[in-house]
Formats: structure tokens, C-alpha cells, sequence
């Protein structure tokens, strides 16, 4: 005789078995498919600001100082200026503002956010809280697609809590609340090592950063 009790026992054990493995597979697609927090800086990563600075001081001083001479973070330093008569008449100038650009490595700053906010969660942080109304104008104006709430600015960035941060000043990435730092090669970070660094990957171009986003996967 069949016995249908130990028939019906095993369907069960197998329909139970298939509902976990299904949902074991659902977890993993769910969890390789979230897209990475990645927080962007703004000023020099996806502007050229310094460059624009350089070459307003050279105007004005009848100077020929060349960007790739930037080799300290503190520009005034460079070149011979107060940092706070460097603040005052460049950085915080309105009209100096309206003449930054994006920035263009191997491809345009505006592409290269396009194609980063479809692979991401991005939101971007700049430091300098006291030209906050200028660079949300420029970022207004160029990346309309950004939101303003998803732009943000505080003075001490090693306490951003990200997956995936981008910057070009290597004192930004003192803080333990990001897993992977991408440093974009500037004049002022080009001498620094981070070989010590493991988790901190030294780029010189968008489309590097974009494929390290690519591949970026939660543990």
C-alpha cells in the first residue's frame, strides 16, 4: 500500500527546501543589485575652480604661474598671496564664479555625473560652506538633473558616512566611514603615496572612476 502521509511529507519538505533556496537567491540578487552610496566633491573633481583661480591671479598680477604648479593644496602658498586675500578676492568672488567651468578630463564633468547618477546613489559634499550659494548656482546651472537636497556642504568631511567617496584632497579621507576612497589626481595630490592605503584607489580619469563603481560589490 502507498503510503501518501510520507508522499505528502516529502512534497512538502521539497516545496520548503525550493521557497528557501528561491529566497536565499532573491537576498544575493537583491543585495548585488544595490546600488553604492557615492558621495562626490565638487571643486576640482567636476569644476575647474583652482585652474580658474590661477589664471585670474595671473591677470591681475601680470604673473605667469601655470596650474600644474599647484603643487600644494593651499594655492595661496604657490604663489605668494595671503590665504585670506586669496579668499576674499577669488574664491568667495561672485563674479569669479560665473566664469568656472566643468571640468573636462577624458570626457566632460556633465557626462561623466550623467552616467554616474544611473549607477549610484550620489550626492555630492564640499567643504567650503561660505561658497555654498555660488556652487549650488553652478551645479544648478550644469547639473540640473541633481537635486539640490542630494548637495551638501560641512567643513569636516571625515565623518561622511558613504560606500564610495571622491575627492582630490588626500586630508579628506582621514576619517574610517567610507570602504573604498577614490582620489582624483590633481598638481596637489600628484607626489603623495598611497601605497599604504589599500582602500583608497588613485585615479586620473572619469571613466576609472566609473569602473570602479561598476564593480563595486557589498560584502
Amino acid at each position: 500500500m502507498i503510503n501518501f502521509n510520507h508522499f505528502s511529507s516529502n512534497i512538502d519538505n521539497t516545496i520548503k527546501g525550493f521557497n528557501k533556496l528561491h529566497d536565499g537567491v532573491l537576498e544575493i540578487f537583491a543585495r548585488n543589485n544595490k546600488k553604492p552610496h557615492v558621495i562626490c566633491d565638487i571643486d576640482n573633481v567636476i569644476n575647474n575652480l583652482t585652474e580658474t583661480v590661477v589664471n585670474r591671479c595671473n591677470y591681475d598680477f601680470n604673473t605667469n604661474y601655470s596650474f600644474e604648479s599647484m603643487t600644494n593644496y593651499g594655492i595661496w602658498e604657490c604663489m605668494n598671496i595671503k590665504k585670506d586675500s586669496m579668499y576674499f578676492l577669488y574664491f568667495r568672488n561672485p563674479l569669479l564664479w560665473k566664469t568656472v567651468n566643468v571640468l573636462n578630463i577624458d570626457m566632460s564633468s556633465v557626462d561623466f555625473i550623467s552616467i554616474l547618477n544611473n549607477i549610484c546613489e550620489l550626492s555630492f559634499v564640499s567643504s567650503t560652506s561660505n561658497m555654498a550659494m555660488y556652487k549650488t548656482e553652478f551645479m544648478n546651472k550644469n547639473f540640473p538633473q541633481i537635486k539640490e537636497e542630494s548637495i551638501n556642504y560641512m567643513h569636516d568631511k571625515t565623518i561622511i558616512n558613504c560606500d564610495i567617496m571622491i575627492d582630490d584632497y588626500i586630508g579628506n579621507f582621514s576619517g574610517n566611514n567610507y570602504k573604498q576612497g577614490i582620489l582624483l589626481t590633481q598638481p596637489w595630490n600628484a607626489h603623495i603615496d598611497i601605497s599604504n592605503r589599500p582602500n583608497i584607489y588613485r585615479v586620473s580619469t572619469y571613466a576609472e572612476i566609473i569602473e570602479i563603481v561598476k564593480k563595486y560589490h557589498y560584502e
